[in-house]
């Protein structure tokens, strides 16, 4: 059965038919890493480590939605991380 929402929008199936017209434009950009470095230190086994934290920009699916939530936070932890540095 369909699913009714409010103003009269509903999911399910239907009969109607939709012709859509697309125009992409297919085009090959560049894209840039943003790298900063936070030098990680083991005081019990008195070694260094690099601390990493990343997340995807690209997207197979929802194009360039698709990695935004992810960027966001990492930005912001490496924001804090920052201010405490």
């Amino acid at each position: 059965g369909d699913l009714h929402l409010a103003n009269g929008y509903r999911i399910g199936p239907s009969s109607d038919l939709v012709e859509l017209n697309i125009k992409n434009k297919h085009t090959t950009s560049p894209i840039w890493n943003v790298i900063g470095k936070i030098h990680g230190r083991d005081k019990e086994a008195n070694q260094s480590f690099p601390i990493i934290i990343g997340n995807h920009r690209d997207a197979w699916v929802y194009g360039a939605a698709d990695p935004n939530s992810g960027t966001a936070q990492m930005l912001e932890v490496a924001r804090g991380l920052g201010i405490l540095l």
